[in-house]
């Protein structure tokens, strides 16, 4: 083996060790001496550097506030009853394959950590989501539904995400613009939606992805954005993603359609 490839293994090596502290680093988990040296390796990794730019914005896009307001009374003891008996679940151990896709392989202890902050995150978020609900009983006790679901599925999705390795589809607009990524694992029913560019709709517009297979699509819900074209949106599998050939994103009307009614405003392979 000559000089130039025992350097290009030896910056391969330290890439993948880059790869793995990333999750950690962008919540802030490393210890100092993790710290300086993803810093230290970040300038000889670009591609690895991008990769970071998504842990970044997904923690960013995560941890926003709801002004806090007083609850009604029945709607605090519901909601105490929902949250204690969401948190009970330990999720069941499923094989991950042998073959990834692609590219999160973190120690375990390390990602644990992560996806254990960023859960917790978004619990504080739901809850005080809940607490802003309508004072109409029937609209509460539907959103509470709603968003008790909601908790459900993310729990679901981070801690099979701490368990194993994950896979990253880009979706990307016609001129091969990235707009969006969707995150997902094998050992999990649902799967996470980053948007990183796509446009703001107008109030009575939604983004709709997509599942397609054999030119057929399979509506996969439907989702908002910011004015600066960020958001995230976790949502259930009906398989695994690479047994789909693409994913897509349309505009459509708030409550969605059966079938894409504009072109694609992205798309990946799957």
């Amino acid at each position: 083996m000559d000089k130039n490839d025992s350097r290009l293994n030896s910056i391969n090596a330290a890439c993948d060790t880059l790869r793995e502290l990333l999750p950690a680093y962008s919540i802030g988990a490393t210890d100092e001496a993790e710290t300086r040296l993803v810093e230290s390796l970040l300038a000889e990794c670009p591609e690895v550097a991008i990769e970071l730019q998504d842990f970044m914005r997904l923690a960013g896009a995560i941890a926003y506030t709801a002004p806090p307001i007083t609850p009604p009374a029945a709607l605090h003891d519901k909601l105490m009853t929902a949250v204690a008996q969401r948190q009970t679940f330990t999720p069941s151990p499923t094989p991950v394959p042998t073959t990834p896709v692609r590219w999160l392989t973190p120690t375990l202890a390390r990602f644990t950590l992560a996806a254990a902050a960023l859960l917790l995150i978004v619990n504080v978020v739901l809850i005080a989501r809940l607490f802003n609900l309508s004072d109409e009983q029937q609209q509460q006790e539907t959103k509470i539904d709603q968003l008790s679901d909601q908790l459900t599925r993310q729990n679901q999705f981070f801690a099979a995400l701490a368990t194993g390795k994950a896979n990253r589809i880009n979706l990307e607009s016609s001129t091969g613009e990235a707009l969006a990524s969707v995150i997902w694992t094998p050992a999990s029913n649902s799967a996470l939606l980053v948007s990183n560019n796509l446009p703001a709709l107008a109030s009575d517009r939604a983004y709709q992805l997509w599942f397609i297979r054999d030119n057929q699509p399979i509506s996969g819900g439907v989702f908002r954005v910011d004015e600066e074209g960020q958001g995230t949106f976790i949502f259930e599998i009906p398989a695994p993603l690479n047994e789909y050939d693409a994913l897509g994103i349309s505009d459509e009307p708030m409550t969605g359609s059966e079938a894409p009614s504009t072109n694609p405003v992205a798309l990946g392979g799957a």
